[in-house]
C-alpha cells in the first residue's frame, strides 16, 4: 500500500493546473522518501519533488520494490482537483489491488475535516515509463549559471509578455560588469531588462545566442510566486545551448 496525504491541497491544485496546458501526460513517482511529478515534451518539462519530510505531508509506502511509478494525465489530476479550498486535505492511495485489477487506477481524495465532506475519485493509468530529467554531466555543457530572485523573474517575464509573446535571454559583458539581458520586440515597443551578476570578468565572454522563448511556457514559475513553492532560479546559459532553467524550492522542490 501506498498512502501519501497532505493539507497543502491548494498547492498541489495549482501545481497541476499550472503543468496541464504545457504538458499532457507524465509519471508520478512514489517512494518512501518523495512523490516525484515528471513530465516532458520537446519544449518543455517539470521536475517537481515533494518530500516526506514537510510538516504538512504524511507518508506511508509498503511497497515490494524501493520505488513506484505510475503515468497519468495532468489534465485529468487538475480536473480532480479543480474542488480543492484552501482548508482542504488531498491523499493518492494506491494498493496491489487497484494496480492488479483489469483497468489499474489509483483512487485520489479531498477531504475537508471542518465541514465533513470528502471527493474521492479513481484516477485510471496511462502505460508510461519513468522518465530521467537532465543529470549533472549534461549541465557541465552549459557555459553560466546565472541566479535570480524568483518574484524579479516572475516581474521580468510578465512585463515582457505585455510587448510580446516571446523573450530573448542571453548575457554580455557591458562597462566591465557582466549582465544577463531579457529582451521582448513587440509591434510599438521593446522592453529590455539587464541584471548584473557576478563573474570574472577577465575570463567570461558573451552568450549571444538569442532564441526566443515562449512566454507561454516561461511563465510556468508563476507558480513561485502564487505560492512561495521556490525562492531562486538558476539559468544555465550555453553559447550552442537553450537556457536550462532549474529551481529550488521551499515547500515542493
Amino acid at each position: 500500500m501506498i498512502r501519501v496525504k497532505t493539507k497543502s491541497g491548494v498547492k498541489l491544485r495549482t501545481l497541476f493546473e499550472t503543468i496541464s496546458p504545457l504538458l499532457v501526460e507524465g509519471t508520478i513517482e512514489f517512494s518512501a522518501k518523495s512523490m516525484r511529478v515528471r513530465g516532458s515534451n520537446q519544449i518543455s518539462f517539470c521536475d517537481a519533488l515533494i518530500s516526506a519530510d514537510e510538516d504538512e505531508t504524511e507518508f506511508e509506502y509498503n511497497w515490494p520494490t524501493e520505488s513506484h511509478s505510475i503515468g497519468v494525465s495532468f489534465e485529468t489530476i487538475h480536473s480532480c482537483l479543480s474542488a480543492v479550498s484552501p482548508n482542504d486535505s488531498v491523499a493518492f492511495f494506491i494498493s496491489t489491488e487497484n494496480q492488479n485489477c483489469p483497468r489499474p487506477h489509483i483512487t485520489l481524495s479531498i477531504e475537508s475535516t471542518d465541514i465533513g465532506y470528502v471527493y474521492e475519485d479513481s484516477l485510471y493509468l496511462l502505460m508510461l515509463e519513468s522518465q530521467v530529467m537532465e543529470d549533472a554531466d549534461r549541465l557541465k555543457s552549459f557555459d553560466k549559471l546565472v541566479s535570480m530572485s524568483s518574484t524579479l523573474l516572475l516581474r521580468v517575464l510578465r512585463n515582457s509578455a505585455k510587448r510580446s509573446d516571446g523573450v530573448q535571454i542571453y548575457t554580455r559583458i557591458y562597462k566591465n560588469k557582466e549582465k544577463i539581458y531579457f529582451r521582448s520586440d513587440g509591434d510599438d515597443a521593446s522592453l529590455i531588462f539587464s541584471q548584473h551578476f557576478e563573474s570574472d570578468v577577465k575570463s567570461a565572454k558573451d552568450c549571444l545566442k538569442k532564441d526566443i522563448f515562449s512566454l507561454k511556457f516561461l511563465l510556468l514559475v508563476r507558480l513561485c510566486q502564487c505560492l512561495n513553492f521556490m525562492s531562486c532560479l538558476f539559468f544555465f546559459v550555453g553559447t550552442t545551448h537553450h537556457h536550462f532553467v532549474n529551481s529550488f524550492f521551499s515547500s515542493v522542490r
